[in-house]
């Protein structure tokens, strides 16, 4: 099938991998090749990979659920936890709770691992997709270039990417708390003395279990000391955050840390002097910070739309070439305009919490406590955060 690819797709993580199962499900014949994000020397990008030691859980919006099950994407349910309610946690020790009163849950949380091991699965059993094991570089008339945050095949067209570093690092892992998760994440916002910090627990391990994935958003230095404490040191530090709401915290050993950023591509598709076209998805065109856990939603949203082009494609105008400029240029207007409030959204949240003015502290304080008060606010953070528009 190499001679007859109709497009090639780089990229080796769930973006890459659910956009090749949804793309050969229309009868595209698809080569995916994950040898130029793993090349060039560049480390690679957590957000990119799905690999069996990966600590990290996601929590996937009702849309992506539907997406992944579409094309076989949905891991076993016992890699899956429904998520029910979010309380949102200020450093004045306000809280917002927020739940959906829809039938379905606001998401579910799902392990990398899960999630890696069942595309995989499915990219074996699917005949329109092709796996490159060697550099192919095909003169195809589109490549789909999903590779991450780090993306050689960026770097290699020369797209000007704006990164902007929050200067705090992510640091990940699991932890098992005395107490039932009771389907809830938490969200702190903490003000200590090393600076501001943003710690979330993701519930996972089943309805009952009291497993939680952490993604703790804090000052470099402190995530580097962090990564060096023992199991037992870092439950204890983790314990102290969240102020023994569950009972000790056990943590597991295994745990990653990357820097944030916010950053974009400003071109997400262009064309070669061949005439050959290209487009960036997911983290490859654009970063947001993991506070509201959308990152990963926001790249699957891409592979819809992208799908739903190339859908349309077959049915009005299969004889167009996929390296048609218009039609890429359709994928990229539309994604710009749906991401860039949440991009400019989740920004403006993750500077007013790490504003360090007393003013500002008090205002930020005050916004929580008549959020909590407010409920068709807190329905309409409830209706965007978890995409119930489907």
């Amino acid at each position: 099938m190499k001679s007859q690819l109709d497009l090639m797709i780089k990229g080796h993580g769930p973006v890459a991998q659910s956009l090749a199962l949804a793309l050969g499900a229309l009868h595209y014949k698809v080569g995916l090749s994950a040898l130029a994000s793993r090349g060039a020397g560049i480390q690679e990008d957590p957000s990119s990979s799905l690999n069996s030691s990966d600590p990290r859980h996601y929590a996937l919006s009702p849309r992506s659920k539907a997406f992944l099950e579409d094309i076989n994407g949905w891991p076993e349910e016992s890699h899956c936890t429904p998520l029910l309610a979010m309380h949102v946690h200020s450093d004045k020790g306000e809280v917002i709770h927020l739940s959906s009163k829809q039938a379905q849950p606001l998401a579910h949380v799902v392990s990398a691992k899960g999630l890696g091991e069942q595309l995989s699965r499915a990219v074996q059993n699917e005949a329109w997709i092709e796996e490159q094991t060697q550099d192919p570089n095909p003169n195809l008339p589109l490549t789909l270039i999903c590779e991450g945050r780090l993306s050689a095949s960026r770097q290699t067209l020369g797209v000007n990417f704006e990164n902007t570093p929050y200067l705090q690092q992510a640091l990940s892992g699991n932890v098992r708390a005395t107490r039932a998760h009771q389907q809830i994440a938490h969200q702190w916002f903490l003000n200590g003395e090393h600076g501001n910090e943003i710690l979330a627990l993701l519930p996972n391990g089943g309805p009952n279990a009291s497993q939680f994935s952490f993604v703790w958003s804090q000052p470099p230095h402190l995530a580097k000391e962090r990564m060096k404490l023992s199991a037992s040191e870092l439950g204890l530090a983790l314990t102290q955050a969240t102020q023994s709401q569950f009972g000790p915290l056990m943590c597991s050993d295994a745990r990653q840390t990357w820097p944030l950023i916010k950053a974009k591509a400003h071109e997400w598709v262009g064309q070669r002097a061949d005439g050959t076209s290209w487009c960036l998805l997911g983290d490859a065109a654009h970063n947001v910070h993991p506070l509201a856990g959308m990152g990963l939603n926001l790249g699957l949203d891409d592979a819809i739309e992208m799908t739903r082009l190339l859908k349309e494609r077959l049915h009005n105008g299969p004889h167009k070439s996929l390296s048609d400029l218009h039609l890429l240029r359709r994928f990229e207007r539309a994604r710009k305009a749906q991401l860039m409030p949440s991009w400019w959204a989740m920004d403006a949240i993750q500077r007013l919490f790490s504003h360090t003015h007393p003013m500002v502290e008090s205002l930020r304080n005050w916004g929580v406590w008549g959020v909590e008060r407010t409920p068709m606010l807190k329905d309409f953070i409830v209706q965007k955060a978890s995409s119930l528009h489907l």
